[in-house]
């Protein structure tokens, strides 16, 4: 066992040194994420939330749910979506069927989903949002009323569809482990530079 007394200053200053920026760094890394973390959960959220307003107010606007022949477009839509927010794994729209007034899916990027009929819907009369964990897989289930009824109708709401979107988090897990990664690497230079 190597005792303190006998160890020269410069060998006590590194010790010293790589006690202290060490823990230092990773302690500042830690609440960091934890910080940040739920802060950019959050944000996921909202992308989610302005994605299916933006794609309710389209189908809504273009009148592509009150025709059947259009719902083509939503498909087209609902594919470019994907393709352009690859946090968001799942779109489904839902609208009433005209024949036997049952909710059917009438558009969604899961293969053989369109067409399916509908039981358990949640409240449509106002957005709604749940985070979830399943399978170590978290994301957040995001459902979005189209309204009819126009903005300066408060009594009645005439919904006639839902915007059912799934957005995962795992971008935010990458950028944490990438954060992890970054202070580890530099505490280890801190360390050695010094």
């Amino acid at each position: 066992m190597i005792r303190l007394g006998k160890i020269d200053i410069q060998t006590k200053i590194i010790l010293v040194l790589i006690s202290v920026i060490v823990p230092t760094f990773f302690l500042v890394t830690f609440v960091q994420s934890q910080v940040t973390q739920p802060i950019l959960e959050q944000e996921m959220k909202q992308i989610g939330i302005a994605t299916a307003e933006s794609l309710a107010a389209k189908i809504l606007t273009q009148k592509w749910l009150t025709r059947p022949n259009l719902h083509a477009y939503i498909e087209s839509e609902v594919q470019e979506i994907i393709y352009l927010q690859p946090s968001i794994l799942r779109i489904d729209v839902v609208g009433k069927d005209p024949m036997n007034d049952s909710w059917r899916v009438v558009s969604s990027n899961i293969e053989g989903e369109t067409g399916t009929v509908v039981t358990n819907l949640p409240a449509m009369d106002t957005i709604t949002t749940i985070f979830k964990v399943e399978d170590e897989m978290r994301y957040w289930e995001i459902n979005v009323p189209i309204d009819a009824s126009g903005p300066h109708a408060r009594a009645s709401k005439k919904i006639i569809g839902l915007v059912h979107i799934l957005v995962s988090t795992k971008t935010i897990d990458r950028l944490t482990t990438i954060y992890w990664r970054i202070s580890v690497v530099a505490a280890s230079i801190s360390t050695i530079v010094l």
